[in-house]
């Protein structure tokens, strides 16, 4: 896993952050006794969403570059996931885009 940890940081600066960082899997790190390494299944980020079709697969609308009868609405639009579950920001994301096609 150490040899992703610089393309994932690589990833999150080119998507326009500019700060990056990646807790490897193996880290034994605590935090006010909570594992430093984030768990879960929140999949996100093989759409990415944005403005820039060099660095995103979706514009800022949701619709897949090229094909302007499809919308993505769901977790793989964000760019990386936060420390919460995504449900309410999906469904945030997900009615604003439906929306533009009403």
């Amino acid at each position: 896993m150490a040899g992703y940890i610089p393309l994932i940081g690589d990833l999150i600066c080119a998507s326009g952050a500019g700060l990056a960082g990646a807790v490897p899997e193996t880290s034994t790190a605590t935090t006010a006794g909570v594992d430093a390494v984030p768990g879960g299944s929140h999949l996100m980020g093989g759409m990415r969403m944005g403005a820039d079709p060099a660095t995103s697969v979706c514009d800022v609308d949701g619709r897949i570059r090229g094909l302007d009868n499809v919308l993505v609405a769901d977790g793989s639009v964000f760019v990386t996931s936060g420390a919460h579950n995504p449900t309410l920001t999906i469904m945030t994301v997900a009615l604003r885009n439906a929306r533009l096609f009403a």
